[in-house]
């Protein structure tokens, strides 16, 4: 009897023994971005409000352990995290008396460890576990978030379709998700978020496409008026587009796109690592000046009497039609003027293997937004064809293109219509004659670019690159030692031709 007694002791006394639990890890989270780690303690003695104290076990630091913030003493937190704690970045938030979180408002790579969460004991008796550790990795932010055009602002006319790009992408050796999200600020709408803020729809890190929490964007999207889809796109960034066949009033505001990337940690649950946002532009969306309106006279009695349905649906062929007022459509010419003129620094002396820059200067008179989309030019002067081959364009957009001719050659934009080709190691082949383009793009009201035909090209320089002092001493270096080695060459074979003649007359007198 004394023995059953004494294991139904241990048994209840297992069942209060006190038990400290964390996520099961290990647990990645990303550089600049937060973390929270929730403990939780249970089967204790004492006060409902309990405390905890942090440390970190770092992997560089040989197993040291390092107090990071404890809810019962300010000055526990170490060296590393005395002034995070004191501003804030580094803190405990409490869930309850018996659970609370440490919170990392901005992750750093030093801050990858081992974490411990331990409880000071309120117990009579020490029985269970005090603390508990999780393994927390800090990976590298690769969260990129791109736009294609941005909207300009234009008033658009009421059932006009908005199409809006962004790209997304994530180089991570962990297995992670991305999420985008179309939305749109300053809309009027009762189901907004914070800042009247409204999302519109979006896919979410299981691909599945949701519209918005406004009903009347799930209508739209039920009725096919709103959609988005995913593409794969150049340089492994998947491209979002996002349509909305027909605009209307409330659909004006300042538009964004948000890209998120999660992770699936080890119990199962989604963790978003990173978020970023990119503005795409104000929208207004001018409404219709009238509406359709339909009035009738009763004329008579007709025997046949026809049914009708008060809202066609939009396959319905149309039995009313109304004609609008004339609008007047203005045309107006805009005068582009554009010059260009190059220049070649010929200071200091241009040698084989030194850098040439060539700057191409252009002026351009509009009254219009405009952009210069620059063309370099070259003839060789060693080349078989008298044409002019394309070197390098610098589009007006900002984007590169080089034609490469086997020369490793750059263009970028110095300031505001100076334009600047550089050729690295220059070759002979380099040499000739060069020459710049430029194109002028015009803005249209809608905010697109477009050619406005206006052109000018520069007069041409040519570019000769001088020897090297090291070619100009081994041309007499080698023809030094050619007539050295020639000299040498027909003194032995004088020598040893006079040596066997003499040799052979020896012979001869010796047979006599």
């Amino acid at each position: 009897n004394i023995v059953i007694c004494s294991v139904c002791v241990l048994e209840l006394q297992c069942c209060v023994c006190r038990e400290v639990t964390l996520p099961a890890g290990p647990l990645y989270r990303v550089a600049g971005f937060s973390l929270s780690l929730p403990c939780a303690v249970s089967g204790y003695e004492g006060p409902r409000t309990q405390d905890f104290e942090w440390y970190l076990y770092r992997e560089d630091a040989g197993g040291q352990q390092i107090g990071v913030v404890s809810t019962r003493d300010t000055g526990f937190p170490y060296a590393p995290f005395q002034s995070r704690v004191q501003a804030g970045e580094v803190r405990v938030e409490r869930d309850s008396g018996d659970k609370a979180r440490l919170i990392i408002q901005r992750l750093r790579p030093d801050d990858q460890g081992r974490y411990e969460c331990y409880t000071p004991s309120t117990d009579t008796r020490f029985l269970g576990n005090y603390s508990s550790s999780v393994v927390v990795k800090v990976i590298p932010d690769t969260l990129l978030i791109t736009h294609s055009r941005i909207l300009s602002g234009q008033p658009i006319i009421e059932g006009t379709e908005l199409q809006l790009t962004c790209a997304a992408s994530v180089q991570s050796d962990q297995h992670t998700h991305v999420s985008v999200t179309f939305g749109v600020r300053g809309s009027k709408g009762a189901e907004s978020l914070g800042h009247n803020l409204r999302e519109i729809i979006s896919i979410d890190r299981e691909l599945r496409v949701t519209p918005g929490r406004s009903a009347t964007y799930r209508r739209r999207y039920g009725d096919g008026e709103i959609s988005v889809e995913k593409r794969r796109g150049d340089g492994g960034r998947d491209q979002y587009v996002m349509k909305m066949s027909a605009l209307a009033p409330e659909d004006s505001g300042s538009y964004f796109c948000e890209a998120a990337q999660w992770i699936r940690d080890p119990d199962g649950t989604w963790e978003r690592l990173a978020q970023r946002t990119m503005e795409l532009g104000n929208l207004t969306v001018q409404p219709l000046a009238e509406t359709l309106s339909v009035r009738s006279n009763l004329l008579g009695l007709f025997p046949v009497v026809y049914a009708g349905r008060r809202t066609p649906a939009p396959e319905s062929p149309a039995t009313i039609t109304q004609r609008s007022e004339w609008v007047t459509v203005s045309l107006k010419t805009e005068e582009v003027r554009v010059s260009a003129s190059i220049d070649l620094s010929r200071r200091p002396l241009l040698k084989r293997g030194s850098t040439v820059t060539l700057l191409c200067n252009v002026s351009v008179q509009t009254s219009g937004a405009s952009r210069v989309e620059v063309q370099w030019l070259q003839q060789p002067a060693l080349s078989e064809h008298s044409g002019r081959l394309l070197l390098a364009t610098l589009s007006y957009n900002g984007l590169t293109h080089i034609y490469s001719n086997g020369s490793d050659v750059s263009v970028d934009r110095v300031s505001a219509g100076v334009f600047r080709l550089r050729i690295f190691s220059a070759a002979e082949e380099d040499q000739g004659l060069y020459q710049c383009r430029a194109q002028v793009w015009a803005q249209d009201p809608r905010g697109g670019w477009y050619s406005s035909g206006a052109t000018a090209e520069s007069v041409t320089v040519h570019l000769y690159l001088y020897a090297r002092v090291t070619d100009l001493l081994l041309v007499p270096l080698v023809i030094g030692v050619s007539s050295a080695l020639f000299v040498g060459v027909l003194i032995i074979s004088t020598v040893t031709c006079c040596f066997m003649s003499r040799l052979a007359g020896q012979r001869s007198r010796t047979r006599k």
